[in-house]
């Protein structure tokens, strides 16, 4: 679902290109270190035994594997996000 932000702020780029708001870079980013841990957390699907499991998912996650309820489901700052991600890209985007 859209905001109201993003909605006026691309109805002004559809009709005023020129105006001094879309001048931002970051325009409509969220800062998600910023957000309540409340809304940062993992919210588990309950699933009833195994038919529950297959009968809605084609590859299920294993137990040991599932994310524990409440568990936060982002790195806590940039820095273990740059730490995650030069691990992930391998040095390769440096």
């Amino acid at each position: 679902m859209w905001s109201c932000s993003h909605l006026s702020t691309t109805r002004l780029f559809a009709t005023d290109k020129k105006n001094a708001r879309l001048s931002n870079p970051h325009i409509g980013l969220v800062d998600v270190f910023d957000a309540p841990a409340t809304i940062r957390t993992i919210r588990a699907r309950v699933i009833e035994g195994k038919e529950g499991l297959s009968a809605k998912y084609v590859m299920p996650v294993t137990d040991d594997d599932r994310r524990v309820e409440g568990t936060p489901f982002t790195v806590s700052d940039v820095e273990e996000f740059k730490k995650n991600w030069a691990i992930f890209a391998e040095g390769s985007m440096s």
